[in-house]
C-alpha cells in the first residue's frame, strides 16, 4: 500500500509541474504583416545581412561578485560567532571573467528591424493562448 501511494503522489507531482509549466511562459515568434514576403526566405536574409554588418565579437568582461565565506572568530570575542561560536559569515567579493559578444544586440535590432522590412512583426504570445490562424 505504501507504494501505491508515493507512487500517487509522484504522479500528482508531476501533473502540478506540467500544469505550472505549461502556463507559466511565453514565446516570440513572427507573425506576417499586410503583403509578407515568405518567412523562410525573410529570415535567412536577414540573418546574412545582420551578421554581415554586426559579425560575432567575443570580448572578455570581468564582474564583481559577492561570495560567502568562513572567518575564524578571534578567541576574545566569540560572542558575535554565527557559525558553531567559531566562524563569521562574511561576504567577500571575488572578479569574474567571461566572454560576451559586443555585438548581439545590435545585431538582433539589425534583424528585427530587417524582418520588419519584408513584412514580418514580432509578437509575444502566452504557452496557453491559441496559436493565431496565419493561413488566410
Amino acid at each position: 500500500m505504501e507504494r501505491k501511494a508515493m507512487r500517487c503522489r509522484r504522479v500528482a507531482g508531476a501533473a502540478v509541474v506540467l500544469v505550472v509549466v505549461s502556463t507559466s511562459g511565453c514565446v516570440t515568434e513572427w507573425v506576417p504583416r499586410t503583403n509578407a514576403a515568405d518567412y523562410s526566405y525573410s529570415t535567412d536574409y536577414c540573418s546574412t545581412e545582420s551578421r554581415g554588418q554586426w559579425p560575432v565579437k567575443n570580448e572578455v568582461a570581468t564582474r564583481t561578485v559577492y561570495v560567502e565565506k568562513l572567518e575564524k572568530c578571534r578567541e576574545d570575542d566569540r560572542s558575535k560567532c554565527d557559525v558553531d561560536g567559531k566562524y563569521n559569515r562574511v561576504q567577500q567579493p571575488e572578479i569574474e571573467s567571461y566572454v560576451m559578444d559586443v555585438n548581439e544586440s545590435t545585431r538582433r535590432s539589425a534583424y528585427t528591424s530587417c524582418m520588419w522590412y519584408w513584412g514580418w512583426s514580432e509578437q509575444e504570445r502566452w504557452l496557453w493562448q491559441r496559436k493565431p490562424d496565419t493561413s488566410h
